[in-house]
């Protein structure tokens, strides 16, 4: 009886030992295929860039995590694509767009200037405000009271970035027709995802009503 305990112990661990020596090796495959698809982004950004500007200075793409920004980029060298985004986009042609979109976005972003702070051109204006206006005064001459202006250091969000990033998701092989329709599709959803293709949307202005159908059949 003993023995006969002991072979039905040894029974069923030999069952269970594939299954668990497996679970392992799922999880690799899995990790395996995440950076295979996000190693084909990168090379398929970097395609785009050779044929978008082919003189720039190239970007690195580099996948975010869900619920970033796609239109908040830096002037860093590097393009953020929201895990999400790629998730979302319907078709490799919007896609592309998306890749591109970004890219224009962070090369369009002056950098920030360096010189005096605020408080240094508030101090500075207002010294020299008040003595040009008393040496008016002393020579009788009207006093001007128009204040100084100070120019802002602050980066400002380029215009028609997505008319500009269409035509080069164009120049690439892309079809107009069918990226306004991916981007309508994402116009559709609701969270930064929605809000942001509404904005792109709005960004393409008319081209979003009218655009150009006149494309070849999707590369598969």
């Amino acid at each position: 009886m003993r023995d006969r305990s002991l072979y039905c112990l040894l029974l069923i661990g030999g069952l269970a030992s594939p299954a668990i020596s497996q679970v392992p090796e799922i999880a690799s495959a899995s990790v395996t295929t995440e950076r295979a698809s996000t190693t084909d982004l990168q090379v398929r950004f970097a395609k785009l860039q050779q044929v978008a500007r082919p003189n720039g200075e190239p970007f690195t793409l580099q996948i975010a995590k869900p619920g970033q920004s796609l239109l908040r980029q830096g002037n860093d060298g590097i393009v953020l694509l929201p895990e999400d985004w790629v998730t979302a986009a319907p078709d490799a042609e919007t896609l592309d767009f998306l890749m591109l979109l970004g890219l224009f976005e962070a090369i369009s972003l002056e950098p920030t200037r360096e010189g005096p702070s605020t408080l240094t051109k508030i101090i500075t204006g207002t010294i020299g405000f008040i003595g040009v206006n008393a040496a008016r005064s002393k020579d009788r001459q009207p006093v001007a009271i128009k204040p100084p202006r100070f120019e802002s250091a602050a980066p400002s969000r380029p215009l028609n970035t997505a008319l500009r990033a269409l035509s080069w998701a164009v120049a690439s092989g892309g079809c107009e027709a069918r990226v306004v329709a991916g981007v309508r599709m994402l116009e559709a959803g609701n969270g930064e995802i929605g809000a942001e293709s509404r904005q792109i949307v709005k960004d393409l202005g008319a081209v979003a009503w009218t655009p150009n159908d006149r494309c070849r059949p999707p590369a598969h």
